[in-house]
């Protein structure tokens, strides 16, 4: 069975990554620190399911998750507020 791929978009980089490093531990997990830089790696890397961490980021959580339906469909998305 291959790992379950998980993009993780948040701004958290002074946390030392504690929310992607417990992901890590059962997942193999991507981490985008900006929307556009999320949009670039989803397209890219297909990801199996997607954690927005709106409440980090400058761009709307809303508008990131939106884009991201446009872009690649049917895609699990997690938006945390």
């Amino acid at each position: 069975m291959r790992p379950i791929k998980v993009l993780l978009i948040e701004n958290e980089r002074d946390n030392g990554g504690s929310f992607a490093a417990s992901l890590k531990r059962k997942y193999q997990v991507q981490t985008a620190h900006s929307g556009k830089q999320g949009l670039i790696l989803a397209a890219s890397r297909r990801p199996d399911v997607l954690i927005v961490d709106a409440a980090s980021l400058r761009t709307s959580g809303d508008r990131i998750c939106a884009g991201l339906r446009v872009a690649l469909g049917a895609l699990p998305i997690i938006h945390i507020r």
